[in-house]
């Protein structure tokens, strides 16, 4: 078996969860399992196919994203935090 424990603790640590060390070994078998459910699926010569974007042919239904005037007063009371033209939001790495 391959071994993932570097990369589950990276992931683990960018994560910003603990792992007790069953949660670790579990994760080994389970990502070992994965790899080999997925061997076959790379080993298909998909040359010469053209990707799939969708699988329906709809058309888009929903307005145009266009911007709107806001009302910048309402906006910056919403705010958690609002500081010099900048919403401050926490800060999601390290």
């Amino acid at each position: 078996m391959k071994d993932y424990r570097t990369a589950i603790e990276n992931a683990a640590r960018a994560s910003k969860i603990e792992l007790n060390p069953g949660d670790q070994e579990q994760l080994q078998k389970d990502l070992a399992a994965f790899e080999q459910w997925l061997e076959p699926l790379l080993a298909v010569d998909t040359a010469g196919t053209e990707p799939l974007l969708f699988s329906h042919h709809t058309v888009n239904v929903w307005r145009n994203d266009e911007p709107e005037a806001g009302h910048q007063e309402k906006l910056q009371q919403a705010a958690a935090r609002f500081r010099k033209n900048y919403y401050r939001v926490p800060a999601i790495i390290d």
